[in-house]
């Protein structure tokens, strides 16, 4: 679990697959899917924002999400909002460094990062 933005953010699976949504991944790449439920205990509203504060990285490659099914706002005290974020990267990665960055208009000041395996 990872404390950004005033809210719990868990990544509860991590998938590698050669296509999302209909769409196949370039040869060389895969999709690695992030499910994440995101519990805000906070007294404001979290924006998740994800093509802004969220990255993969493995080795040498940083992505932001190529799509995702977020909502777009987590009202204060909602728990349990779930949904998926869509990284391309490299097909021979099996380790990864989730990546939440600092944002101004979240009023985060710090870079949180979780790290995990799919073999």
């Amino acid at each position: 679990m990872l404390q950004y933005a005033g809210a719990n953010w868990t990544i509860t699976s991590a998938t590698k697959q050669t296509s999302y949504n209909g769409k196949q991944a370039d040869q060389g790449s895969v999709y690695i899917i992030l499910n994440l439920k995101i519990d805000n205990n906070s007294q404001k509203t979290v924006y998740p924002f994800p093509g802004d504060v969220m990255r993969l990285q493995s080795g040498n490659t940083t992505n932001k999400p190529d799509s995702n099914t977020l909502s777009s706002s987590i009202a204060p005290g909602q728990t349990n909002s779930q949904g998926q974020c869509a990284f391309i990267m490299p097909a021979d990665s099996s380790d990864f460094t989730f990546i939440l960055l600092p944002n101004e208009l979240l009023a985060t000041t710090q870079q949180v990062t979780t790290s995990f395996q799919i073999k």
